[in-house]
């Protein structure tokens, strides 16, 4: 059995839980809930020796296990991070050969990650770095269930496209069922069978508020934005992602990108943006918008900054959209404690949401969002839709990637380009 004793979970001031135990045995699956920011990704973080606490205990058969990720390690378990950490430098067949150096991982199991993989296009006779973020994430999560005994996986649906969620299912279905124990954070929904599910303790963690509040969104440069890409071709050596296609920048539209892991998605958000790409990229695009702001995935806000800091500089120190978002932040249950904190203290989900918030405040008309409400908790998605909506209705015109039906549900007059696997 594997025995989490959490006395004190805390970032600074912010106390997220006390005195909660949780038991997990072998061969079961639990299931984590709770809003973005109460702590779940920081007590994997913590059980896995990755932040160090005195305050959260591991104990294993009865021992109690040392502080250290490397202890931790050596006790059998394996992490999945929200954020890919391998190395984007190493080859993925360097990566599969540590995954499955332990002798003790039958063959099967070796070949059912591999033929994962496979199906998400995965190459492994490439580096890390050149695969889409959903396509790291999938690699991260064989990784993370390829040996060990206990494994920790933070949002491992999350930027996944619905085409491999079951594969995703599966995996951690064969782990239970090889007397493995799983413990999991999701906010999507995907219904695991048999798993025994925990509500997140804290009392500290407000709610979000309704998704229907009313926003007011203003303050876009005045710029002639009707005109939209004509986009030629944009392709990765002999894969193409997109050719001939027109995506418009007209006020008050919305289009989405929709597709598989390693659909190009990222890749096409980067060449609207006219920003370099970190490996070679054939574009040929034409006109386009000659102000946009581009949020990426995963978010990039600068650590050693405050929340605040982070939004003024997104906002151009605009003192009107600063205002408006940190007001923004609390219509998705984020207090407004969180505005002088660094933003390297956000959680993945808090992240998101204040790098959706900021991009909203800029004052560029047209918005590039790269999976912008995909590790959101239910009540969050409400709130970034209705978000997005007053964004739209004030004029602003957004390109959006996403792997789910969400937004589309929500917009239906939005323009779909389906990217072919």
């Amino acid at each position: 059995m594997l025995q989490i004793e959490i006395q004190k979970l805390a970032i600074g001031d912010r106390v997220l839980a006390t005195h909660t135990t949780y038991a997990i045995e072998r061969g079961s699956t639990h299931l984590l809930r709770g809003p973005n920011g109460c702590g779940k990704s920081l007590l994997i973080d913590a059980v896995c020796g990755v932040h160090r606490t005195r305050f959260v205990d591991v104990v294993i058969g009865g021992l109690q296990i040392g502080r250290g990720a490397h202890r931790r390690w050596r006790a059998g378990l394996r992490r999945q991070a929200q954020a890919p950490v391998l190395s984007r430098e190493l080859v993925l067949e360097d990566v599969l050969d540590r995954a499955f150096a332990d002798d003790r991982v039958p063959q099967s199991w070796r070949q059912r990650c591999l033929d994962i993989l496979g199906s998400a296009g995965i190459d492994a006779g490439r580096a890390v770095g050149t695969h889409s973020f959903g396509q790291q994430r999938l690699l991260e999560l064989v990784f993370a269930c390829a040996s060990g005994d206990w494994h920790l996986l933070d949002e491992p649906f999350a930027g996944i496209a619905s085409a491999h969620v079951g594969a995703v299912a599966s995996l951690i279905d064969a782990a239970r069922a090889e007397e493995r124990g799983v413990l999991l954070v999701d906010h999507t929904g995907v219904v695991i069978p048999g798993a025994t599910i925990h509500d997140w303790p804290s009392p500290n963690v407000g709610s979000a508020l309704p998704g229907t509040a009313e926003w007011s969104v203003g303050g876009s440069r005045r710029l002639d934005h009707s005109t939209g890409w004509q986009v030629r071709k944009i392709a990765i050596g002999k894969r193409t992602f997109l050719r001939d296609a027109a995506i418009s920048a007209a006020p008050g539209h919305l289009t989405i990108l929709r597709g598989s892991n390693g659909t190009g998605k990222s890749t096409i958000l980067r060449s609207l943006a006219r920003q370099r790409h970190p490996f070679p990229v054939d574009e040929s695009i034409a006109g386009g918008p000659g102000a946009v702001f581009l949020s990426p995935q995963p978010p990039k806000l600068i650590g050693e900054l405050t929340v605040r800091a982070n939004l003024e500089l997104m906002a151009e120190n605009d003192r009107a959209m600063v205002t408006f978002a940190a007001d923004a932040l609390q219509h998705f249950g984020l207090s407004a404690r969180l505005l002088p904190a660094r933003a390297e203290a956000l959680s993945g989900g808090e992240a998101a949401i204040v790098a959706l918030v900021g991009a909203v405040a800029s004052r560029a008309p047209v918005l590039l969002l790269d999976e912008p409400i995909e590790s959101f908790s239910p009540s969050a998605v409400s709130a970034g839709v209705g978000l997005l909506t007053a964004a739209l209705q004030a004029g602003r015109s957004i390109v959006a990637a996403t792997h789910t039906e969400r937004l589309i549900r929500a917009i239906p007059t939005a323009t779909v380009i389906d990217l072919a696997a």
